[in-house]
């Protein structure tokens, strides 16, 4: 019964998130110190909910019962650790028509609003504690739960379940758009498959 809760969870997140993305930059929020804080404990508490319905939710995957898929050597897979520079120099050129000439002016950049981000150093350092814990809170519920969860449910094994979970993870992305869902997709199995080694 808890396996089932967890899966319905894993699969209500993915969709309110990639539906509530968007509506996100239309929200008007008084404090942005309290909006990062907010979503810290927010992040918090979703893990602190699934470890109380069902510990073993959070425990790393036995891939040698579930199958790590195609095997790449470790050698190719460092070799593309460039490929992950990209995003970055990509955010110093213009790479769409829609992309702002002006930060002052636009509402979005990579899809994040603008309207959030800091203004001084306290909400620096909330941003990057936000930022922080979304990543944790992204890689411990995209790897380990989706994993478990799908492995547990469907019995999805290797290449599979790792492309399920990275195809979940882009549809959470949603607010990126279509470019990004496409390398968050790219992103969520190459990450799926060094967390598979």
């Amino acid at each position: 019964m808890a396996k089932s809760i967890i899966l319905f969870f894993v699969i209500a997140f993915t969709l309110v998130t990639a539906i509530t993305g968007k509506k996100t930059s239309q929200i008007q929020i008084e404090s942005k110190s309290i909006f990062y804080l907010k979503d810290v404990l927010l992040s918090f508490t979703i893990i602190l909910l699934i470890y109380m319905i069902d510990s073993g939710s959070l425990v790393v995957p036995d891939f040698e019962k579930t199958g790590t898929g195609f095997i790449i050597s470790k050698d190719i897979l460092s070799s593309i650790y460039p490929v992950f520079f990209l995003p970055l120099i990509l955010s110093f050129t213009k790479y769409s028509p829609e992309y702002p000439k002006d930060i002052n002016t636009t509402k979005e950049l990579f899809g994040f609003p603008v309207q959030f981000l800091p203004n001084n150093q306290k909400e620096f350092f909330l941003f990057t504690l936000y930022i922080i814990a979304g990543v944790l809170f992204e890689e411990t519920f995209c790897r380990i739960v989706m994993f478990n969860s799908f492995n547990f449910s469907f019995n999805l094994k290797g290449d599979l379940l790792i492309l399920t979970v990275a195809f979940l993870f882009s549809v959470c992305h949603y607010y990126q758009g279509w470019k990004g869902m496409t390398f968050m997709l790219l992103v969520g199995f190459f990450w799926g498959m060094i967390f598979a080694l």
